[in-house]
């Protein structure tokens, strides 16, 4: 088929074969061979604006067969698409909405234009409900499969889809397969653009940008929109390589955040050792001191000097406290501390010599 198909465009090309009959086998061909003739639509969609008012003239005039009007209206939305034309693509659409509207090939046209007018929320949600009652048959032409999968993309680059849900992984994933099958089919530089900004969303930039160098590298020179689509990858790898860098420096940060969570928790730990170590020295010295004065001294000795160096005991705990953490909260523990040592030591020096 490919070869009736390239056949037919030389005889127009030589000029064999006039515009309309021209048209009209397309249109006939690509009912059953989308994906083969997208390729020569898009060559004609190419030829100069000559070309393209004779296009025009042929869907204006009602009286040319309906095949090859649908046809010059396919031809002339892929022009206007690819020199970003979008103002003349939808006054396209919405003529001639009323008689084409039924036309699979309308539909996904309409798809196309929704992804291009502004990243809107709604009209990139309307684009994928579209290519989603047409998968069975965008899925026959790499072209229409590139045009899909670079609605995801755009679906995801304006937070209109986020990663986080399973649903929308799971299309992330599905439009990942099919660009990649259309690359098997056809190696065309877009669709390596658009694997790459769809490997993006996954975050991995270094394949990103791999695969939108070889979009560069493949670029068709000889193309009038050349500069646009050179332009377009340029401003996607300076998009990427922004998105790298936040990425790098948000891991940074987070290793940062990290870092000072052990530090405050090593800290802390190292607080808490250091304080059960000083209590029960403390504490053993308490006790050894208290078995000493047991021996040689009266009673009220031993309960003074018990008193004393217990409240020594808690004056030493809140200087330990104060010390080692300085935090609002500590500073007041300390000093609920020395009240209390203070008191003990005061009551053991005055009070308890009166008593006994």
């Amino acid at each position: 088929m490919d070869i009736i198909l390239e056949d037919l465009y030389n005889k127009f090309n030589n000029k064999k074969i006039n515009l309309i009959d021209y048209l009209i086998k397309l249109h006939e061909i690509g009912k059953e061979n989308l994906d083969l003739t997208v390729k020569y639509v898009t060559k004609l969609a190419l030829m100069g604006i000559g070309f393209i008012e004779g296009i025009i003239n042929i869907i204006d005039n009602n009286e040319n067969p309906y095949q090859a009007r649908f046809e010059a209206f396919y031809i002339l939305c892929v022009y206007y698409r690819r020199l970003k034309e979008i103002t003349k693509f939808s006054l396209l659409l919405d003529k001639y909405q009323d008689e084409f509207r039924n036309e699979d090939l309308y539909k996904m046209q309409k798809a196309v234009y929704l992804k291009t007018k502004n990243g809107c929320h709604d009209d990139l949600l309307h684009a994928l409900s579209i290519w989603s009652t047409l998968e069975n048959v965008y899925t026959k032409s790499p072209a229409f499969i590139q045009a899909f999968a670079d609605t995801v993309a755009l679906a995801f680059e304006n937070d209109v889809l986020t990663v986080e849900k399973e649903d929308n992984r799971l299309l992330l994933d599905k439009a990942i397969k099919q660009i990649k099958e259309a690359l098997w089919i056809r190696e065309y530089s877009k669709y390596y653009a658009t694997l790459g900004r769809l490997l993006a969303i996954q975050g991995e930039y270094e394949k990103t940008i791999e695969y939108i160098n070889l979009a560069i590298d493949k670029e068709d020179s000889s193309n009038s929109d050349y500069a646009i689509r050179i332009g377009d990858y340029q401003n996607l790898l300076t998009s990427i390589n922004i998105k790298r860098i936040l990425k790098e420096t948000k891991n940074l940060n987070t290793l940062r955040s990290d870092l000072e969570k052990i530090k405050n928790e090593t800290e802390k730990a190292k607080f808490e050792n250091l304080s059960f170590l000083g209590f029960f020295t403390a504490l053993l010295s308490l006790i050894i001191g208290s078995i000493q004065l047991a021996q040689n001294a009266e009673f009220a000795d031993i309960i003074r000097s018990i008193l004393v160096l217990s409240g020594g005991l808690i004056l030493a705990l809140g200087a330990f406290n104060m010390i080692l953490l300085k935090s609002k909260q500590q500073i007041i523990i300390s000093i609920i501390l020395f009240g209390i040592g203070l008191f003990i030591i005061i009551l053991a020096l005055t009070v308890v010599p009166l008593i006994i």
